[in-house]
């Protein structure tokens, strides 16, 4: 099966693929969009649709009309799952959404002048790289925050019928109430699994890394 993986905010998708090399059976293949590594000198999108219009758009480039596939994002790239799993009915099998607080829950966290410190990043990035990264991650946060509208009254939100798994962290302070993307893929698809650690847990222990390549080779198998 095909996963589709999709960074954080500023980050390298690249390394979420080597991150799964050891998952045997499946083809990991990076999303690559405008912010992350390797696109930071592109024009970024006006508005949360631009990015899942690209998303849209790269992963039906590399998919058959009949093909089954599955997404796997973290912060950001979580919150493009949902409407994705909608867009592409009925190929996602799976959404494995990672660290990202339900869009009606979200709040919008204070203006930093290192991001990678409010969300604990284990690395201590170079001062040029902050200064290249910090305003793209604001750009995403806000998109998200103005994108929450959409689903302020619950009522509204139209249910995915793809299974979900969803990840959270036990020190993870900017991710909250994961329990309720229940409201969107409902109650019998979702599951909730823990990890110890803060919002990038499975650069923190090898242990973590290795559960997190199990799950995700357990979930392909459903």
């Amino acid at each position: 099966m095909k996963v589709f993986l999709f960074a954080h905010s500023g980050g390298n998708v690249w390394t979420y693929s080597r991150l799964f090399s050891s998952v045997e059976g499946h083809e990991f293949i990076p999303v690559e969009l405008p912010g992350n590594v390797s696109r930071f000198r592109d024009k970024l999108p006006n508005n949360f649709e631009g990015y899942l219009e690209t998303a849209y758009q790269i992963i039906m480039q590399k998919v058959d009309y009949d093909e089954e596939i599955a997404l796997f994002g973290h912060s950001f790239g979580g919150y493009l799952l949902y409407d994705l799993s909608l867009m592409l009915v009925p190929r996602v099998k799976r959404v494995i959404i990672s660290c990202s607080t339900p869009f009606h829950r979200y709040t919008l966290p204070p203006e930093s002048i290192d991001y990678s410190s409010l969300y604990n990043f284990p690395v201590k990035p170079d001062k040029k790289i902050v200064e290249v990264f910090n305003p793209i991650i604001r750009h995403k946060i806000e998109l998200i925050d103005a994108y929450k509208e959409r689903f302020s009254c619950n009522s509204d939100i139209k249910l995915s019928d793809t299974k979900a798994t969803l990840i959270y962290a036990s020190d993870d302070i900017m991710t909250g109430y994961i329990y309720e993307w229940s409201k969107y893929f409902g109650e019998g698809n979702c599951e909730i699994i823990k990890f110890d650690g803060g919002h990038f847990y499975w650069m923190e222990t090898e242990e973590n890394k290795k559960k997190l390549c199990r799950l995700i080779a357990e979930r392909l198998k459903n």
